[in-house]
């Protein structure tokens, strides 16, 4: 592991050097995320890391996967803002991500570009207020639907209509059972990254603790483990259910 962070130290070195956006790779990216969510980088180093990653997808030529990409940074160094609580930058910084997201939609229709503009949604629905939510509400599940007629297969957009089942009430269309229904099926998908693994276990455990069910909560909290074992959320979550 301490060789993977190295290579790692050695590569966002390199990235900072480097003026073109091809020569900044998807999987790097999913590579710090996934240090992250395993608590192996600080959320301070990882932003520095989308910084230089920005930095090198500032040329004119843009194409709808440098978009994509840019729109992917820029909705992690939100997260990583809403995390430390800094409610300016992560608003604007989702906001960006949303903007590079519906540039890149306008030359190419993307399944996880859909994700990622109802993903960030989602997040500036926790900070803007009841009026934001009330007007983007619909727009959070809509998007997810979209990115499911362009591609039936996406874990990610059946786990946000799966927590908005679960999560919303009745009268706007929240259904327990179903929700709940289509949570467990996603376990069943074979092929899923780490990541997708990773928080379909884990929203499963989230869900089960609202509903006060502890004991299937931990089971799957601690499937969620076998991805990110240093993962602080799972773990609190864990200890919350009672299962360390």
């Amino acid at each position: 592991m301490i060789k993977r962070i190295f290579v790692l130290m050695i590569f966002s070195f390199q990235i900072l050097l480097l003026a073109s956006a091809e020569s900044v790779s998807v999987f790097s990216l999913d590579e710090y995320v996934e240090l992250k969510l395993n608590n192996e980088i600080s959320s301070d180093y990882l932003l520095s890391i989308l910084e230089g990653m920005e930095n090198s997808l500032s040329d004119d030529s843009k194409t709808w996967e440098k978009l994509y990409f840019q729109a992917r940074v820029s909705f992690y160094k939100g997260q990583i803002y809403w995390e430390k609580e800094n409610k300016a930058l992560s608003i604007k910084t989702l906001e960006d991500s949303i903007n590079y997201a519906k540039k890149s939609l306008e030359i190419e229709e993307s399944s996880q570009t859909r994700v990622l503009i109802s993903e960030a949604l989602s997040l500036l629905m926790l900070q803007k207020g009841m009026i934001f939510t009330i007007a983007n509400f619909s727009e959070t599940q809509n998007q997810a639907k979209l990115a499911l007629e362009a591609d039936d297969s996406n874990p990610r957009a059946k786990l946000i209509i799966a927590l908005f089942l679960c999560n919303a009430p009745a009268i706007a269309g929240g259904d327990k059972k179903e929700g709940e229904k289509m949570l467990l099926s996603l376990t069943k998908v074979k092929d899923l990254s780490r990541i997708d693994k990773f928080y379909i276990n884990k929203s499963i455990a989230e869900f089960y603790e609202k509903e006060e069910r502890f004991i299937e909560g931990i089971k799957y909290c601690r499937e969620s483990l076998l991805y990110y074992s240093g993962n602080e959320k799972s773990l609190q979550l864990l200890s919350r259910l009672g299962g360390r």
